[in-house]
């Protein structure tokens, strides 16, 4: 059983915009699935999908096997999206405010919830700054305590949507190498990017959508000489295949 499926998802909007068309995937437990796409093929709205945001027009999604209209709180715990905009999830005055706050309104114990502050600091190497407000926070650092604030309700599964947009070059290692400290530390991981050179030598998995629907599934390197035909830039692999695609290992 995947951890989550998507069967025959189709959205459309009330203009009448058709967003996706039957979508179906298949995430699997231990993935750290790429997914790509032009502008305007439906990345971000099945990412809403994912953990409820948005309802489908058609088609449902498991978690586990069940769907996840059937609990949609025990599925946002499980499910923790990171959007592109970190800002747009800012909502403490500092940053220990900001981790605190899932917690907090899921009423745990005080202990509980300071134990699983400390732990998701620590992890994302933010805990020197937690008294720190998060809107001095540098572009990268925003995106990692967006992170902290996801670990904090121990999900199943992690989805980034561009999480690489507007950082400068140490902010992308930084957050590379916390995505990848995460897969290796037993999340699923979704990246939804079109920098896709980023990651792709490190995914297991590459999905490629168009027009509103997944027309691509497998193995990146099965998938390389196919992504100009979705308008998708193919990355240089300076004559060492696909491990010469990556920017950390």
């Amino acid at each position: 059983m995947s951890l989550m499926e998507v069967q025959g998802l189709s959205h459309r909007f009330a203009d009448g915009t058709l967003a996706l068309r039957g979508v179906n995937l298949a995430i699997e437990e231990g993935d750290l699935l790429l997914l790509a796409g032009r502008n305007g093929s439906g990345k971000t709205v099945l990412m809403k999908h994912l953990n409820g945001l948005l309802k489908p027009t058609e088609g449902r999604i498991l978690l586990e096997g069940r769907p996840i209209e059937e609990d949609l709180p025990a599925v946002r715990r499980k499910v923790g999206l990171v959007f592109q905009d970190p800002d747009a999830q800012l909502v403490g005055q500092t940053v220990r405010e900001e981790v605190a706050f899932g917690p907090e309104n899921l009423r745990m114990s005080a202990d509980e919830i300071e134990r699983r502050v400390e732990e998701a600091l620590r992890a994302v190497g933010l805990r020197e700054l937690a008294g720190q407000a998060p809107r001095r926070l540098s572009g990268g650092e925003k995106r990692r305590l967006a992170v902290a604030g996801i670990l904090v309700m121990e999900p199943r599964l992690i989805v980034f949507d561009e999480p690489f947009s507007g950082l400068d070059y140490p902010g992308v290692l930084q957050l590379l190498r916390e995505i990848l400290r995460l897969h290796r530390g037993g999340h699923t991981i979704v990246v939804i990017t079109h920098e896709i050179e980023k990651i792709l030598g490190n995914a297991t998995r590459l999905a490629v959508m168009d027009r509103g629907a997944v027309v691509a599934d497998g193995r990146p390197v099965e998938l390389l000489d196919r992504l100009e035909g979705y308008g998708i830039r193919r990355p240089e692999v300076n004559g060492k295949g696909i491990e010469g695609v990556t920017w950390l290992r």
